[in-house]
């Protein structure tokens, strides 16, 4: 598959109009022309036969990265040999990398070496654990994501504390509660009047 922006060699056919039969020893009276997206430009590269025994008829153009940028390409050209015609090549480019594969911006390769993906039997491409570690903490630490300055962790940690952490100052006006499976921390510290409803909430 030809790609934009990768040099290349274009092709042409000569043939005898008689005969059919490929025009050898024609280099020197052909012009070529390359042709990208529709704009005409005279390719660098000189017009130069392939094999005049084992490939009859068949010239070849050496294309620069800069002269094969187009998406339609077309390579034609003509002769001044009469009774002689020129078939031109053409071809679609795609727009991919030019890098080697696996390489910096080249395109991504199977395999287990670097910046290789290593699908499972199904298909899948399993995630390393530092990765998962990674997306999962995106996740948890997502600034406002519950209310605005609380994380999905911390507003997990208040609620688990709130259900099963180690309450003290019950009926005083101060409660305080501790961080589940943990004493030695404080995560609410609750400010209550006579009926136990909350004035002020201090969040750690």
């Amino acid at each position: 598959m030809a790609s934009s922006g990768l040099a290349m060699s274009g092709y042409l056919y000569s043939f005898i109009q008689a005969t059919n039969a490929g025009k050898t020893g024609d280099a020197a009276n052909m012009v070529a022309r390359i042709v990208a997206d529709g704009t005409e430009a005279t390719p660098a590269g000189a017009v130069t036969e392939v094999d005049a025994t084992n490939c009859p008829g068949l010239y070849k153009v050496a294309l620069t990265a800069g002269e094969n940028t187009g998406f339609g390409m077309a390579l034609h050209g003509k002769t001044t040999t009469g009774g002689v015609t020129v078939l031109p090549m053409l071809w679609t480019n795609e727009q991919l990398p030019t890098a080697a594969p696996a390489a910096a911006n080249g395109l991504i390769t199977r395999g287990s070496g670097a910046g290789q993906i290593a699908p499972d039997g199904s298909g899948n491409v399993p995630l390393s654990a530092t990765t998962d570690n990674a997306i999962a903490d995106a996740v948890l630490d997502r600034a406002n994501a519950i209310e605005t300055g609380i994380t999905l962790r911390q507003g997990m940690r208040y609620i688990a504390a709130a259900l099963a952490g180690v309450l003290s100052g019950a009926g005083t006006g101060t409660i305080v509660i501790k961080a589940i499976n943990n004493a030695g921390t404080t995560r609410i510290t609750a400010t209550v009047d006579a009926s136990g409803d909350r004035s002020v909430i201090v969040l750690a």
